[in-house]
């Protein structure tokens, strides 16, 4: 008998009634959200393990050419517990910048990969003020969250 190794990519675990997310589309924005909404320094015992938006915002404020990478480095460790191959691009959009108000424009682009099956990436996060205000993935070209 010939056994094939299927791999398996990690549901993303839900803090709802939906239990764990299988679907890689909900997955990709269940991760994002989870990054967007959690506070590194809300628990002892991971403290250095969490990736999170605000720890990413903290460790760059007023140095915000330096945000895309932090950002990529964490949403790297997050994208790569939960999909087999992941290939994620940050980029700041200087054109938005208004460094007086700290708001911006973060474009995420990239793809994932589940059970040998592609997803595109293609999100862009408006902060204001340090904090998210909106997410557009412009695939779609339609707001996801405000």
């Amino acid at each position: 008998f010939l056994f094939l190794e299927i791999l398996m990519a990690n549901p993303v675990p839900s803090l709802d009634c939906s239990s764990f997310i299988t679907d890689p589309h909900l997955k990709i924005d269940a991760i994002l959200a989870n990054y967007a909404s959690t506070n590194y320094s809300q628990t002892v015992l991971y403290r250095n393990a969490i990736s999170s938006f605000s720890k990413d915002i903290q460790q760059c404020s007023q140095q915000w050419d330096k945000l895309p990478d932090s950002m990529q480095r964490s949403l790297d460790r997050l994208f790569t517990a939960y999909f087999d191959q992941t290939d994620i691009q940050v980029d700041l959009d200087q054109d938005s910048m208004d460094e007086d108000t700290a708001s911006f424009k973060i474009i995420i682009t990239g793809s994932v990969t589940q059970d040998g099956i592609g997803y595109e990436i293609g999100k862009v996060l408006q902060i204001t003020n340090t904090q998210f205000s909106s997410v557009t993935d412009f695939s779609l070209g339609n707001s996801q969250y405000a």
